[in-house]
């Protein structure tokens, strides 16, 4: 099996966690050595997981897709995805079998319904540690702020402390800064003097290296963290570090920023839009802003102030058209809001389902646990016999180091389950609950007015959202299930698994796996586990397949009708619509189904359940004879070809002598003086190889030649009898010797059983693999049967070549009461091909090569020419 290696950092700034990447891609070779797996590539990604659109990990999944690959090896599953859409992408690929293998160092997994179960969970644990991690880095810089310590980079006139963990005064930038905020108090500088004296001080821009434009000038004046205090998301702090000017000259400054019109106090509070950050442009992926338009009203002079939102068009020229006022955006929230909502009867049941599931969940849990134990204590009992067998010298060391190792490892599998089944809660109940929490809140909001806070914060719990005059909602799992329901009031109570994060689908894979563990069971004890095919019956009764009294004779004549080889599968099918045997829309069976049935080994008494062959409980409507007979037929006859033009019976039995090229057939029609006319039918080399210089050839003098010759094939008639006769005493004299035979092929069916019940030991010792196991089963499967058939062909009077010898004498037969027929050209071209092969055309003159058995019966034929009168009277046709 090949894998794809994934190494991935959670930053693309190459001077963070340089060393990730390749500390990953060092333990990924040294787990695959030790694994022995087989990497054909490495894929590195310096990307957050949190969000979808990873390039380097969609071409990941392309790559398996298109079969490159059938596993991946990662460190860790929170590696691949940290959101549910690229976690669903791997389990998906795992169901579909795409997918076949997950190898890490620090997790396991198994491609069985409970490891992806458990990669589900994993998946979930990376996703709620991101969901997490904001709200915990918030929370640390809040009680941060909340003791003094500022939690970020040093501003200018400072610098972090990495041995106190503090913010200490840099005098170098202190001194100039502290300057320029006097120079600046007294009102006679403006932004661009106060920028090149700190350039002359050497403070400059630490990208461009130029002078501080006036933007960052303006942030630096107005920023209170020189006086002693911080602000955090609008809130003032007092400050642990030392102010770099009092509070007097600050606010002078910040009068002289006023009266010069730079001032903006707290410009946050001031446009505080509500769905401003929430939504990007559908055509250049741009975000939405907003802005303020006044509208006077000239009659009423009455002023109003609406709100408009409109694409930023930061990246350039972009088709969005027109603005979009708040209220329209808000009742399309609302309304999306409205369709999450539940109600309190819905919360409680869910509760309680909730409460079932965790219950369930933990006895489920405990009887696992306990089979795994039982799996441990008999790996330990294994190992303590694998080394009473090595200290007795009964294995060598280099076996008991490689099966110790296979079991040691199996060993370390099946604690690492039981640990993780011992955990007190299972990782999706947080999830659970927080989403049936904020479902429930979802009422209240829609039905609020004037609360668009409201309805934006919920909004982002809920889904992303695109907007092209109208809102597109892109809703989260489990949201979109509850949207695309209309609610919980139509969501089926039953969907609540499905909501906790991937229960349903584990109980399908399982009852999927149980049902196909079932049907093997019914195979291998001989029980087809569907519906019976044609000539048999269904008992409801003892669940077994019984012989159908009318339709098993009906199939039986089919099979012999077909391997005389005078038949096709269309004329089968008719022969079985004639006795009733139809489609269930009263329809002739096509000849695919034709083939099939003829080519059922179900009709030997033998199941064939995924390419591997088990013997039935039912009894065979067919020997095994008539089955190979039937299936050279089948090798030889290819589907009818719906040519709906001319049927010409030679066309494709001869060759040209001359070239080699087909015999094809065309028809002429000749008018006549009186009126009428007369349709003439005549064989010709195609000349597809090139020049050939033969002629045209009348249908009748073909069929004429045919015939002729075919009679030189045929036994005499009066010899039918007598050849009939002598075959009867053949068969007694055959059986005289048959228990002999039997006894014989008896001890070559014990070395069979015997052969078969060493293979299975060998299989579930795992010594060999399920390919293996299957091929040479099915080999040694086949030679039983054949050996059982030659048994029941003995005791019934048969032998290996009496049989084929009577069916060559009727075919004999066939061929003389065809060959003296009339107008029937599709039999007559159907027994030259059961009679001879290599048919030329040369100089209207046809010949073949007989087919073994006619070949003596042309020799015997020519002797007799020469031979007395009687004899040659006797042979006469």
């Amino acid at each position: 099996m090949k894998y794809i290696g994934y190494a991935r950092k959670s930053t693309d700034e190459k001077d963070k966690q340089v060393l990730s990447i390749d500390n990953q891609v060092s333990e990924l070779k040294e787990f695959a050595e030790r694994e022995n797996l087989e990497i054909v590539d490495f894929l590195t990604e310096a990307q957050s997981a949190k969000v979808t659109g990873r390039p380097i990990f969609n071409s990941l999944v392309k790559r398996i897709e298109k079969g490159e690959a059938q596993g991946i090896v990662s460190w860790n599953p929170d590696r691949i995805a940290r959101n549910s859409i690229d976690g669903g992408k791997i389990i998906y690929l795992l169901d579909t079998g795409e997918l076949q293998s997950l190898k890490f160092p620090t997790h396991w997994f198994e491609n069985t319904p409970q490891g992806r179960f458990m990669l589900s969970i994993a998946f979930g644990q990376a996703k709620y540690y991101v969901d997490n991690l904001s709200q915990n880095v918030t929370r640390g810089l809040k009680y941060k702020i909340k003791t003094g310590v500022w939690p970020a980079r040093a501003p200018m006139g400072y610098r972090n402390d990495r041995n106190s963990k503090s913010i200490v005064v840099y005098e170098p930038e202190a001194r100039p800064l502290r300057k320029a905020f006097e120079l600046y108090s007294t009102g006679k500088y403006a932004l661009d003097g106060i920028g090149k004296f700190l350039f002359e001080n050497g403070m400059k821009n630490k990208y461009s290296g130029g002078q501080l434009n006036d933007s960052n000038l303006r942030r630096v004046l107005m920023r209170p963290f020189y006086t002693g205090y911080m602000v955090f998301r609008g809130e003032m702090f007092k400050g642990t570090h030392a102010p770099l000017i009092s509070k007097e000259l600050f606010d002078k400054c910040q009068v002289v920023r006023k009266q010069r019109g730079y001032y903006h106090q707290n410009q946050s509070k001031r446009y505080n839009f509500a769905f401003t950050g929430l939504i990007k442009c559908k055509y250049c992926n741009c975000s939405i802003t907003a802005e303020h338009r006044p509208f006077y009203f000239p009659r009423t002079h009455h002023k109003a102030d609406y709100l408009y939102y409109h694409c930023t068009k930061k990246k350039g020229e972009c088709c969005q058209k027109g603005y979009t006022r708040e209220e329209v955006i808000a009742v399309q929230f609302r309304e999306m809001i409205k369709s999450l909502s539940v109600s309190e009867a819905w919360v409680t049941r869910m509760n309680n389902f909730l409460v079932q599931d965790v219950e369930s969940q933990k006895v489920e849990d405990k009887n696992t646990s306990l089979s795994l134990e039982t799996e441990i204590s008999q790996t330990e009992q294994k190992l303590d016999t694998l080394l009473e067998a090595y200290l007795d010298t009964v294995i060598d060391s280099e076996s008991y180091t490689k099966k110790k190792n296979e079991l040691m490892e199996r060993k370390a599998n099946l604690v690492s389950k039981q640990k993780e089944l011992t955990s007190d809660n299972p990782n999706w109940i947080e999830g659970v609950t927080n989403f049936i929490t904020c479902a429930q809140k979802c009422a209240k909001i829609a039905r609020a007015e004037n609360n668009c806070h409201d309805l934006a914060d919920m909004a982002k719990k809920v889904g992303s959202f695109l907007k092209d005059k109208k809102i597109e909602f892109c809703l989260y799992f489990p949201y979109n299930l509850l949207a695309a329901n209309g609610g919980a009031a139509s969501l089926p109570a039953q969907s609540v698994p499905t909501l906790a994060f991937g229960q349903s689908k584990y109980y399908v894979d399982n009852l999927s796996e149980n049902v196909k563990r079932g049907m093997k069971h019914k195979v291998r004890i001989g029980v087809w586990p569907v519906q019976a095919p044609l000539g048999y019956l269904n008992d409801k009764n003892t669940k077994t397949i019984m012989i159908d009294p009318v339709r098993s004779k009906i199939i039986r004549r089919a099979f012999e009708m077909f391997s005389f080889g005078n038949h096709s599968f269309t004329s089968i099918s008719e022969y079985l619509f004639e006795l009733g045997i139809k489609t269930r829309i009263g329809r002739k069976l096509n000849p695919d189904t034709i083939k099939r049935m003829l080519s059922n080994r179900f009709y030997l008494g033998i199941l064939n359940y995924k390419g591997e062959l088990h013997k039935g409980i039912h009894k065979p409507i067919i020997s095994k004879v008539l089955f190979d007979s039937a299936q050279k037929q089948v090798e030889r006859f290819e589907r009818p070809r719906g040519n709906k033009g001319h049927n010409f019976p030679f066309a494709g039995l001869m060759k040209c002598l001359e070239c080699r090229a087909s015999i094809t057939g065309e028809e002429h029609i000749r008018n006549y003086k009186r009126g009428d006319s007369q349709t003439f039918t005549y064989y010709r080399c195609t000349k597809k190889l090139g020049y050939c210089s033969q002629k045209y050839v009348r249908q009748e003098e073909v069929e004429h030649q045919l015939r002729e010759q075919l009679s030189d094939v045929t036994i005499p008639q009066g010899w039918w009898k007598e050849w009939l006769i002598r075959l009867e005493q053949d068969k007694l004299n055959e059986t005289k010797l048959a228990s002999l035979r039997v006894v014989e092929i008896g001890e070559e069916m014990q070395e069979v059983d015997r052969k078969l019940n060493k293979l299975l030991d060998t299989y579930l010792d795992s010594i060999v693999d399920e390919e293996s196991y299957k091929k040479k089963k099915n080999e040694l499967f086949e030679q039983k049967l054949k050996l059982q058939e030659k048994i029941s062909r003995i005791e019934s009077g048969g032998s290996t070549w009496l049989e084929p010898f009577e069916e060559f004498i009727k075919r004999s037969i066939n061929c003389g009461k065809i060959a003296l027929g009339k107008n029937n050209l599709q039999d007559l071209r159907d027994l030259a091909r059961n009679a001879g092969s290599n048919f030329n055309l040369s100089d209207k003159r046809l010949s073949f090569v007989p087919n073994l058995g006619f070949d003596s019966v042309k020799s015997w034929r020519g002797r007799l020419a020469t031979a007395t009168p009687e004899l040659a009277k006797s042979a006469s046709v």
